[in-house]
């Protein structure tokens, strides 16, 4: 059974001649060290490098297979879901193939690289001897096709549970002082074969200034949506945190947000209305799993923070049966994510971003998008004016989605149209962010009521007292969401839009 663990790792460059620095200069930590290790990885990969380029790893060492799937921007800081499969054999385990099945588009595994690190190991320590951080000093050499094709030296440091963030500070400015290099964070593998992580495989992130033809601004748009989808495909096929799988709803929203929006310049309306009617269909099995994970950090909060310690059972109780429902919702997505229909939509998704056909494909971007952008500022302006005095949780639902809209479309339009429409963007995700709590709230109370109708004692009180903590927060939320809605309009005006009266 594969093992996972969540690994935080600061990597530092350094020179072959540099010299560890005294590491208890950090106050109040022991250091020792231990003796060299050596560590032989074969890594696999396709002819292109397709894992590499989206921050992936596959490797085997000692029988032990690990498949690394990046969390974060790891700009500094190198997060990756490390998962670990037991097992002998030159074939990659099928758990394995299958998370990353996506990010392959039909290409086959093989070892590109094998890579020897001698490492030695500075375990660093509180005065009682609690473990706080092991930092690995790492000389690497890189071996492709029989051939050394890399050496460097690389120093990793990871904290440990008991360790605070400022140790990482501290270090990171000890070994800095001694000479060691602060780069970007990228896996031995990307770095030794120098992969393109930027550019990364198809369909790739594209640079949009307000030059661009329409046609580049839309695979740009479409591109870093599908991108989105498949960078977090793995985490979610393997069930690695709840992130991915809200990463991924986003999505596919924002791609049916996109697909609509950009509808009058496509020329193929019947093919991005089957999209959107597919993404429809994979992102309702994302939702119903991601529902169930927002309403149990909800759950948890209100018990850890707000409802006395006796509530605690009750409230225990309540994340019991929503567990079964996470998991029965768990249980469609996989078989959802299995099936042919879903791999047909991921191909097609990555094929409209690699060749997009619009209506006006000669046409800058300039000419085209302020009035793509205009109708869904008008769409959304329009259903605010026609509110009711006190309009109800579905209407302010409605407002959310088409807030939503016009914000995806406003995004895509940012890089050509500029600040302004960065500014409305954001403005718009606050508006959605805000709607979106009244939202949960309602969910929430929907499903303790279901719930609570069937228990009795403690586990109903629980229950009714989540309620009144969620009804305070959706109420709270009805009354901000007009102070996120004033701030839009106030963007909307440097790019000439108004709203409805």
């Amino acid at each position: 059974m594969a093992t996972v663990v969540l690994e935080r790792e600061l990597k530092l460059h350094a020179d072959a001649s540099f010299a560890m620095p005294d590491l208890t200069a950090v106050p109040g930590v022991t250091a020792a060290v231990g003796p060299p290790q050596q560590l032989v990885a074969i890594y696999y990969d396709t002819p292109g490098l397709r894992l590499a380029q989206w921050g992936v790893t596959l490797r085997r060492r000692d029988d032990v297979w690990t498949l690394k799937v990046p969390v974060g921007d790891g700009h500094r800081v190198l997060s990756r879901h490390e998962v670990t499969f037991p097992g002998a054999g030159t074939s990659p385990p099928p758990e394995a193939l299958d998370a990353v099945g996506s990010l392959l588009m039909g290409e086959r595994l093989a070892a590109v690289a094998a890579i020897t690190t001698t490492r030695r190991v500075h375990r660093l320590a509180a005065a009682d001897g609690r473990a706080l951080a092991a930092l690995a000093d790492d000389v690497v050499e890189v071996r492709r096709d029989d051939a050394s094709i890399a050496h460097f030296r690389e120093l990793e440091l990871e904290l440990g549970p008991e360790a605070k963030p400022r140790l990482r500070k501290a270090v990171a400015r000890l070994l800095r002082e001694a000479g060691a290099r602060r780069e970007a964070a990228l896996p031995k593998l990307v770095q030794a074969l120098g992969v393109d992580a930027e550019a990364g495989p198809e369909p790739r992130s594209l640079a949009v200034n307000g030059g661009a033809d329409l046609r580049t601004a839309v695979q740009a748009a479409l591109a870093g949506a599908v991108r989105r989808l498949l960078g977090h495909e793995p985490g979610v096929r393997l069930d690695l945190d709840a992130e991915a799988v809200h990463q991924a709803r986003a999505a596919t929203r924002q791609l049916r947000s996109l697909l609509g929006g950009l509808l009058p310049v496509l020329a193929e309306v019947d093919r991005a209305a089957a999209l959107r009617r597919e993404l429809d269909w994979l992102g309702g099995r994302l939702g119903a799993v991601r529902d169930a994970d927002v309403l149990a950090d909800r759950l948890r909060r209100a018990g850890a923070f707000i409802l006395p310690a006796p509530d605690g059972p009750g409230v225990q109780s309540l994340l019991d049966a929503l567990a079964e429902e996470r998991g029965a919702a768990r249980a469609e997505l996989a078989a959802a994510l299995h099936e042919e229909r879903c791999a047909m939509l991921i191909r097609d998704l990555i094929a409209l971003a690699i060749g997009p056909d619009v209506v006006e494909g000669a046409a800058r971007a300039r000419d085209s998008l302020p009035g793509l952008v205009h109708r869904r500022w008008r769409r959304l302006t329009r259903a605010i004016a026609g509110l009711p005095a006190a309009p109800g949780d579905p209407d302010l639902h409605r407002i959310r989605i088409r807030a939503k809209d016009c914000r995806y479309l406003t995004e895509a339009a940012a890089p050509v149209l500029g600040r302004p429409a960065e500014r409305l963007a954001t403005a718009l995700a606050e508006v959605q962010d805000v709607l979106g709590q009244v939202q949960d709230g309602v969910v929430a109370e929907a499903w303790l009521r279901r719930r609570g109708r069937r228990m009795t004692g403690a586990r109903a009180l629980a229950a009714g007292q989540l309620i009144a903590i969620s009804r305070d927060d959706a109420a709270a939320a009805r009354y901000a969401w007009h102070d996120a809605w004033s701030e839009a309009v106030a963007r909307a005006r440097a790019l000439g839009l108004r709203a409805e009266p």
